[in-house]
């Protein structure tokens, strides 16, 4: 006979998704946290990766989109205390619209290692209220992310990168990271007088035939632009630098042969012994308090067809494959 008064255990959450969870993508973000932290996966599979992985065949669905979910879901808690802690409203995950885009929270989820948390909190309000286009994110994390010297990697139980402000080889990424925001937004009033009908940048510019020359020697940005319809399609490279060792100038000559024109921009004003330095035909920018001034004025490299016709195919390359 048994004993009316014991407690019968209770039943064991079920570990499958299910479509109803599908509906939405924050129920599944928030369905999947449960049973990660329950180890409810553990009856069906040997790993948490398996049972998710086995999930997403059964369901029909992509499994990067589950992780995805996940870790949008995961890092929720984290983005909305640093707006509660920014003075702005923020709702709990289960009432988080639908509509606010899991891949732009990824994002954030990077950016908010490196920017400001002024910057990031006007940034993460604007995704939460959708007036933040995805390509706006992605160039942010393109610019800053250097700063974190590729570090990207997120999971649970590990430690998310972080920026070192106490690393000074840190600190001039950052720099840099802030001068590419400033040197790329449009309308790119410091090389063009009236808008251009057409412009397009890569980072990190690094030429394969240069690279058994100069090693990891390349351009921070190369822009690509036309200031009319009409008008021939320009390349311009530019170099951002906190200082210039002489030994760096022949490498700026060769490069310059590769683009049509070559910007070396400063962190700070250069100093009239370094801007002797370089050749007269390479402009030379100074990006002070988020103000750009043309110190002076790129000339034409007239580069040799073959040149440019490679760096236009590297260019098409890269801006492809983003």
């Amino acid at each position: 006979m048994s004993d009316s008064g014991s407690a019968l255990p209770a039943p064991r959450r079920t570990s499958a998704l299910s479509k109803l969870a599908l509906s939405s993508w924050v129920r599944t973000g928030i369905e999947l946290t449960r049973i990660e932290s329950e180890q409810a996966w553990s009856d069906s599979a040997s790993s948490f990766s398996d049972w998710l992985k086995s999930q997403a065949a059964k369901l029909g669905v992509e499994e990067s989109n589950l992780w995805r979910y996940l870790g949008a879901v995961r890092f929720y808690p984290e983005l909305r205390q640093s707006l509660i802690d920014a003075g702005h409203n923020c709702p709990e995950v289960q009432n988080l619209s639908v509509q606010v885009s899991p891949e732009n929270l990824e994002l954030l989820s990077k950016l908010i290692r490196v920017m400001s948390p002024e910057d990031f909190a006007t940034l993460a309000a604007r995704v939460l209220d959708r007036s933040a286009k995805r390509d706006e994110l992605r160039k942010l994390w393109q610019a800053y992310r250097p700063a974190l010297s590729g570090k990207t990697a997120r999971g649970k139980g590990v430690a998310a990168p972080a920026f070192d402000k106490n690393d000074p080889a840190n600190r001039i990424k950052l720099v840099v990271a802030q001068a590419r925001l400033l040197l790329e937004a449009d309308p790119l009033a410091w090389l063009c007088q009236s808008d251009p009908a057409f412009t397009h940048v890569v980072h990190d510019f690094r030429l394969p035939e240069k690279s058994a020359l100069h090693g990891n020697a390349g351009m921070d940005m190369v822009i690509s632009l036309k200031r009319s319809d009409s008008a021939p399609l320009e390349l311009h490279g530019v170099e951002i630098r906190v200082n210039l060792p002489v030994r760096a100038i022949p490498v700026l000559v060769d490069l310059a042969a590769w683009v049509d024109f070559l910007w070396v921009a400063f962190t700070k004003s250069p100093a009239s012994s370094t801007l002797a330095t370089i050749p007269a035909h390479i402009g030379v920018l100074s990006i002070q308090d988020g103000v750009i001034s043309v110190v002076r004025v790129a000339e034409s490299t007239k580069p040799r067809p073959e040149t440019i016709l490679a760096t236009t195919q590297h260019f098409l390359q890269k801006a492809l494959a983003r």
